[in-house]
């Protein structure tokens, strides 16, 4: 069962117990956006005079990108994957009407849980204790994780290594070869989104990594997992809100969302 029909199913039991305010919040986690209705609120924040953008894949690896590039003085959101993608300014908790929230302007190794880590290895207990992108390991939570993080960061050049410390992190019997094969790359594979996540750089009007890797030549799978990069003015138009993200192909408005 997908994610948000779980939130679904809870919400419907939590609305027959008669519990509206949480079930009002599993409502908006199992409420499903299309990009047509995206498209629609862009045009209309746009008559307000709002500046809009759409991400070519992740919109929190884009602000990411936007605020390391000074184009944005920080972040407001509920979503604590913008500390792991190293976004250096970010308001927690936002309160529209008192104007206040909770402002986080460090970076992420600087968390107790995660002092004197390198920020490979905080990504990686991250991924470990539970993210979008990796396994979902069972009996791994944040302070396990990060114990366990800094020797996969070490072992991360021997693949059998990480197999290891992943089977004996896991439970006490082993893990059938071929699992804590496929568990490893899945760790790999969703480190490298938080790392390289492909955006889209408006100065340039190029595509873009969040981060460069010199020292490491992505293979095809990787590459394709991070997000394939297209033609730039394609991505541009993407990015205007002009195109759709899925075909890449112009898209009109409803006529009911026109002014």
């Amino acid at each position: 069962m997908s994610h948000r029909a779980t939130s679904l199913a809870r919400a419907i039991s939590l609305k027959d117990l008669g519990s509206f305010i949480h079930a009002h919040e599993h409502l908006a986690k199992a409420a499903d956006v299309s990009h047509r209705m995206v498209r629609s609120i862009m045009h209309a924040l746009r008559e307000d005079g709002f500046e809009v953008y759409i991400a070519p894949y992740e919109a929190d690896a884009q602000l990411t990108y936007m605020a390391n590039s000074g184009e944005l003085d920080f972040v407001i959101t509920e979503d604590s994957d913008l500390a792991v993608y190293g976004c250096p300014r970010i308001v927690f908790k936002f309160d529209p009407i008192s104007m206040t929230g909770f402002e986080l302007a460090h970076p992420i190794n600087d968390a107790p849980a995660f002092k004197d880590m390198s920020g490979r290895a905080c990504i990686l207990a991250c991924v470990l204790a539970g993210c979008d992108y990796g396994p979902r390991l069972h009996g791994i939570g944040l302070v396990r994780a990060s114990r366990l993080a800094p020797r996969l960061e070490k072992a991360w050049a021997n693949e059998r290594d990480i197999t290891d410390i992943i089977e004996e992190s896991l439970a006490s019997t082993p893990i059938p070869n071929t699992e804590a094969l496929d568990i490893v790359n899945h760790i790999r594979l969703a480190a490298l989104v938080f790392r390289h996540q492909t955006v889209f750089n408006p100065s340039g009007s190029t595509m873009d990594h969040l981060n460069s890797e010199k020292s490491h030549v992505m293979t095809q799978d990787e590459l394709f997992y991070i997000g394939p990069k297209y033609d730039d003015s394609l991505a541009e138009g993407v990015y205007q809100g002009t195109l759709s993200p899925l075909s890449k192909s112009t898209y009109e408005l409803d006529n009911s969302f026109k002014s």
